[in-house]
């Protein structure tokens, strides 16, 4: 029988183990402090200045350009306006996967296009949390809703993504198992 963590936070028919961002039911949840606050004790570049926002844009096209890139990783993507990453995304040329530590998928596929799946463009791509935290519950046995040694979340949520009609391109969810920020399997 699988039991929810009541101590994680989330309202016991969320599918996180922690209040992310787009946990919009989530106690206390506030999209204002995730995109004007700072993200932990890191300082924040303000985007909607213009200088700020200029030099971003021409520091993504001289990274490009510099070491010949032919794709970018964006860590902590969901922290930064959508506007900003679509200017952004524009300008590298090539394609950008947001680092969106989500599992609301409506959410995650936002920074694909806004509203999903045809809305405005924002990153060509985004790293594949939403399965990543239920493959790692389901095959390793870590805590997660619903999830632990259950490969049928996992395929449940597996077929919530590829036929849920959320995303832009499927081809461009990034998958992993793990990554610098989590425990290594």
């Amino acid at each position: 029988t699988l039991v929810f963590n009541t101590s994680s936070g989330c309202p016991t028919d969320f599918i996180d183990s922690m209040c992310r961002p787009g946990a919009f039911t989530c106690p206390g949840y506030n999209e204002t402090v995730i995109h004007k606050g700072w993200f932990f004790d890191l300082g924040d570049l303000n985007q909607s200045d213009p200088f700020v926002f200029d030099e971003q844009m021409k520091w993504v096209k001289w990274l490009k350009n510099t070491f010949k890139l032919d794709g970018i990783r964006l860590d902590t993507a969901p922290y930064t306006a959508l506007d900003f990453l679509s200017a952004l995304q524009a300008s590298a040329k090539v394609p950008i996967l947001g680092e969106t530590t989500a599992t609301n998928m409506s959410f995650h596929a936002s920074f694909q296009a806004n509203p999903p799946p045809s809305g405005k463009p924002v990153l060509q791509g985004v790293l594949n949390f939403p399965l990543t935290y239920v493959a790692d519950a389901a095959f390793c046995g870590t805590w997660f809703p619903y999830s632990t040694l259950n490969l049928t979340t996992l395929a449940q949520r597996t077929n919530e993504q590829m036929n849920g009609g959320f995303y832009k391109d499927l081809d461009l969810l990034g998958n992993f198992m793990d990554n610098h920020d989590m425990d290594r399997l």
